[in-house]
């Protein structure tokens, strides 16, 4: 009975690690295709990739980190070029990342404050330019 109940839990800790590195490695790879796209200049290619890498949330994943940072970079790129609509676009997006990935905790409050807050600057902004 002992070894029944120890093997189902070593298939059951080994499919969790299979789904967690399987997640993990789809991150890193997502990650590495908006530096891609980021180094080319692609910037919205860029947002779509690193989005996707924060939905593949693992916990003290540096690549969601990483993504994020980016985000916040890219957001700010746009503003300074006056493209407030896509500095708008992705502050939303990268904050509705963040908010998909909560659980038991939402992750990464202070970059929720910090998307809140352009967001609320950028919406004038955004809808006063000409189409």
């Amino acid at each position: 009975m002992v070894k029944k109940v120890t093997r189902i839990f070593a298939v059951i800790g080994l499919v969790i690690f299979f789904i967690f590195l399987r997640v993990f490695i789809q991150q890193y790879s997502e990650f590495k295709k908006g530096e891609v796209f980021y180094i080319n200049k692609k910037y919205k290619d860029a947002t779509t990739c690193y989005e996707t890498a924060i939905h593949m949330y693992t916990p003290a994943s540096p690549f969601v980190k990483k993504s994020i940072n980016r985000m916040v970079e890219i957001a700010r790129i746009f503003e300074e070029n006056k493209e407030y609509r896509w500095a708008l676009v992705t502050y939303e997006n990268l904050r509705s990342s963040l908010y998909s990935v909560r659980s038991f905790f939402l992750p990464y409050q202070e970059i929720i404050t910090l998307c809140d807050t352009k967001i609320a600057e950028l919406v004038n902004k955004a809808y006063s330019e000409r189409p």
